[in-house]
């Protein structure tokens, strides 16, 4: 198990090949991690590996 630093803390847009190893190698590291991408089934892929993930459909945001 991954001892967890809460120190480092990071958000990953994206979970394609860069993003998703990036969020996985991070975690390994001990850095909590939120992970965000618009497919369901990447997120879904990948939440056993990283600290957190959510899908967003990300088209729907608006700046305020």
């Amino acid at each position: 198990m991954v001892k967890k630093d809460h120190t480092h803390e990071y958000a990953v847009i994206g979970l394609g090949r860069f993003g998703s190893s990036l969020a996985r190698e991070l975690t390994r590291r001990g850095a909590t991690v939120l992970a965000v991408d618009r497919d369901a089934e990447l997120v879904q892929r990948y939440a056993g590996e990283i600290s957190e993930t959510v899908s967003v459909l990300m088209s729907k945001l608006r700046a305020a």
